[in-house]
C-alpha cells in the first residue's frame, strides 16, 4: 500500500510518516511490472520518440529499440 500526494509530489507506505518525493512509488512500478522480452535475433522494432531534421546530417529518429539490433550503414 502506497500513500501519494500528486498536488506534493510526494509518495509513503507509512501513513504517519509524510512522503518527500515519488521514489517510493518509481520503485513500486518497477518492482510490479516487469518489462516484456526483447530479442535481438527478432524483426527490428522501435519506438520513435521525437523527429528532427539537421542541416549537417538531414532526418534524424530519436528512438528506443524494442527488438532486433541496428547496425551501421542499413536503413
Amino acid at each position: 500500500m502506497l500513500y501519494t500526494n500528486a498536488k506534493l509530489g510526494t509518495a509513503t507506505s507509512e501513513l504517519n510518516k509524510p512522503g518527500e518525493n515519488l521514489q517510493p512509488l518509481f520503485d513500486a512500478i518497477l518492482k510490479r511490472f516487469l518489462s516484456p522480452p526483447a530479442t535481438r535475433n527478432g524483426p527490428l522494432q522501435i519506438l520513435v520518440a521525437n523527429l528532427d531534421y539537421s542541416d549537417y546530417l538531414g532526418r534524424l529518429a530519436i528512438a528506443r529499440v524494442a527488438n532486433g539490433t541496428l547496425k551501421t550503414g542499413k536503413k
